[in-house]
């Protein structure tokens, strides 16, 4: 019975995940970069790198919140 109640655990969590990167990845790429001059390589190496850096760091908060969510609703 308690396996059952892992398993059904472990498929929320699963989903949770699925969920989670799911929006973020939509939100993420609706995302444009547009410029009014070439920017230079370096800058665009460097921008890239900190969107990618707050897409992650997002997707982070979000899971973190909705698992403290579900934490807090079933104690």
């Amino acid at each position: 019975m308690a396996g059952q109640f892992i398993f059904q655990g472990l498929s929320t969590f699963c989903q949770l995940s699925n969920q989670t990167i799911s929006n973020r990845l939509i939100q993420f790429y609706s995302s444009q970069y547009v410029s009014v001059s070439v920017t230079p390589l370096q800058v665009l190496q460097s921008q890239t790198q900190a969107f990618i850096s707050q897409f992650i760091s997002s997707m982070t908060n979000d899971f973190s919140l909705s698992l403290l969510t579900i934490r807090e609703t079933t104690q």
